[in-house]
């Protein structure tokens, strides 16, 4: 894939397409949020409502383009699961990262995927869903057991 192409994944629309994204800004993809209008964006123009941001003061893609129903289970999966398993971790900030590592971690470990795709800007709607149900009910300690578990495994 050349530099400056970023990838659509199938997205929920109809095409279940392969699709090449182009660059553009948030005025384009978000017109009516002023504050996004700088921002870089890379935008599929064959499938709706098609985008992904970029990382912060670069061009590079978070993740893979997503449509509307995609960006808010990628979302929900944040604010609901995710985040709270982590953000709530005792101690300062490198304790914090430490805990989100492993709950990301132990989601690889759960949907059977590598640990470097293992990031919601990376999942489609239905690998949404399926993370979603594999932390339902989980609670740090569980996640920092598994872990340990693992790394025993190994040893």
């Amino acid at each position: 894939m050349a530099d400056n192409v970023a990838s659509c994944m199938h997205c929920g629309c109809d095409c279940d397409c392969d699709c090449d994204c182009r660059l553009t800004n948030g005025k384009e993809a978000y017109p009516h949020l002023e504050y996004l209008w700088q921002k870089p964006i890379w935008k599929c123009d064959e499938c709706d409502d098609t985008i992904v941001g970029c990382h912060p003061d670069t061009t590079l893609p978070l993740g893979y383009a997503a449509n509307k129903e995609t960006r808010r289970a990628r979302r929900l999966l944040h604010e609901k699961r995710i985040d709270p398993l982590w953000k709530k971790a005792p101690g300062d900030d490198k304790s914090k990262r430490a805990a989100r590592r492993k709950v990301y971690r132990y989601l690889a470990g759960a949907l059977g995927i590598d640990s470097p795709k293992c990031h919601t800007a990376m999942f489609n709607i239905d690998r949404c869903r399926e993370a979603w149900f594999a932390l339902n009910g989980m609670k740090l300690p569980d996640i920092e057991e598994w872990c340990s578990e693992q790394d025993k495994a190994a040893a």
